[in-house]
C-alpha cells in the first residue's frame, strides 16, 4: 500500500528552544501536484533581532499571512 502524500504541513516557528543567539526562522512544507517530493520553505525576516516576545509577534504575524495565501 503506497503511503499517503500530504500536501501541506502548515507553518511552525522554530526558536532553537529560545536561544537568541541561534537564527530562528518559520518553517513550513507543501506539494506541488505532479512531483514527487515535498517543497520545504523557510522564512528568517525580521526573526534575527529583538527581544523572544518581540520575535515571537514577528513570526505570528508571519504565520497568519502564510495560511492566508
Amino acid at each position: 500500500m503506497p503511503k499517503k502524500q500530504t500536501l501541506i504541513i502548515y507553518p511552525k516557528l522554530k526558536d532553537c528552544n529560545g536561544d537568541l543567539y541561534k537564527q530562528w526562522y518559520v518553517e513550513y512544507t507543501y506539494t506541488m501536484p505532479g512531483e514527487e517530493k515535498p517543497r520545504r520553505e523557510r522564512i528568517y525576516k525580521g526573526l534575527s533581532v529583538g527581544t523572544k516576545e518581540d520575535r515571537k509577534k514577528v513570526a505570528n504575524k508571519i504565520i497568519k499571512e502564510v495560511s492566508i495565501s
